[in-house]
């Protein structure tokens, strides 16, 4: 263990004052927009929570779209047609749930498990263009409402890798 808290090499570790190994994603910022050839494109967004110490679930998918992209923030429109859309959401997306369960006494009592729904609103969306269908586009929708990617207390709410 004192061999990883000593090396200078490791990425996305750090050392702080606790010896606590603390994990230090790269943020990436609401509005973005990165482009990934269509055969790595999953394998992006599967190695997330090491890069981006989120989870991104799929939340819909719209294929067939032949509606225009327009930009929102800008007013123009693209004249490009969108072959396909995938909806990811973060996994701390959702409002918790309220869950009472009777103890052996017969009293209700709150469930002690803490929940990882916060309301986060984060959203990736995925597209394939005609123009390019070897290529999608990633589109950073809203920025991480309630909680940091890559703190503690996110880290325990991350899925476990098989």
């Amino acid at each position: 263990m004192n061999a990883i808290r000593n090396s200078t090499d490791l990425q996305h570790l750090e050392v702080n004052e606790t010896q606590d190994i603390v994990f230090q994603p790269t943020p990436v910022t609401a509005g973005a927009v990165v482009e990934h050839n269509i055969t790595t494109y999953l394998s992006v967004i599967e190695s997330a929570p090491e890069r981006e110490g989120v989870q991104w679930n799929k939340a819909k998918e719209k294929i067939g779209t032949a509606s225009k992209d327009s930009n929102k923030k800008n007013r123009r429109v693209n004249n490009c047609v969108i072959l396909w859309t995938h909806i990811y959401v973060c996994h701390r997306e959702g409002a918790p749930r309220i869950r009472i369960r009777p103890s052996k006494s017969g009293q209700k009592r709150p469930d002690q498990k803490p929940t990882k729904k916060i309301g986060c609103c984060a959203k990736l969306l995925v597209r394939c263009y005609q123009d390019d269908p070897d290529m999608v586009t990633f589109y950073y929708e809203r920025s991480h409402h309630n909680h940091t990617p890559g703190s503690m207390d996110e880290i325990r709410h991350l899925k476990l890798q098989d």
